[in-house]
């Protein structure tokens, strides 16, 4: 095969995924696997990382039930991961929460730090964990999700929890980016939105929120998870060799306007 077939190739690579168990986590799990790469799924629903692991059907797939946000948990993850498969060339880190939607005069620092917890932390250990493997290897992909809302406010709801776990994801993604290029390990964040998952805890069912949305999406509709499932592949691919440190945003041209 040439090196164009197999530019966009995930064949036989290992890939950890954290929040797998629905949403974007559980497209990018699903079409890693389906496309050759040697898995390890985590999340705190086991029940839904069953599901997962049955639709999947195939001994590329490894399912952990565990915190994406707890130091010991990542660390047996990436070393389990290794011992299972032998190899590790890609890291999402995709676990996150809403956190809860008030006033930020309403809030209280529990409700806060909660949400800085799992989107941020889960996003740090993760990276932490997988750098000395890459270094190892020669090289490596992390890639985070942040959101649309980790580069800029939104006037229409109260996500201060969620807007600032957001915006350190998303300059994560460049310190580290800039901290790691000349090893080779290469960083880079999603950016979401107008993407229904389970996360939105009820939005999509709101028509007059989604209305409201739709007017600052060009494409004019809501998609499933799968629509991540391109720039997920880009991004632990060998074709994104010469990209690191960027906010890709899937979002049907929201950041554009």
């Amino acid at each position: 095969m040439s090196k164009q077939d197999t530019l966009f190739s995930v064949e036989g690579h290992g890939v950890i995924v954290t929040g797998a168990a629905s949403g974007i986590g559980k497209a990018i799990a699903s079409c890693m696997s389906a496309r050759g790469a040697l898995v390890t799924a985590l999340d705190v629903d086991e029940a839904g990382l069953k599901k997962l692991a049955g639709v999947s059907g195939n001994e590329r797939m490894r399912i952990v039930t565990g915190d994406a946000a707890d130091e010991q948990t990542i660390n047996d993850l990436v070393a389990d991961h290794l011992g299972e498969f032998g190899r590790l060339d890609a890291v999402f880190a995709n676990a996150g929460v809403a956190g809860v939607a008030k006033p930020t005069e309403q809030l209280s620092l529990d409700e806060f730090q909660r949400v800085q917890r799992i989107n941020v932390d889960s996003c740090f250990l993760l990276s932490r964990a997988a750098i000395p493997v890459f270094r190892k290897t020669g090289q490596g992909r992390i890639i985070l999700t942040s959101s649309v809302w980790g580069v800029r406010g939104e006037a229409n709801a109260p996500i201060t929890c969620y807007a600032t776990s957001k915006g350190a994801v998303s300059n994560l993604t460049r310190q580290l980016a800039v901290e790691l290029a000349a090893d080779r390990i290469n960083v880079n964040a999603i950016l979401p939105a107008a993407i229904e998952t389970a996360i939105a805890d009820g939005f999509y069912d709101n028509e007059e929120a989604v209305s409201a949305l739709l007017r600052h999406v060009p494409a004019g509709r809501i998609v499933g998870p799968e629509a991540v499932c391109g720039a997920a592949i880009f991004l632990a691919s060998e074709a994104s060799n010469w990209v690191t440190g960027q906010l890709l945003a899937v979002d049907g041209g929201y950041l554009a306007i």
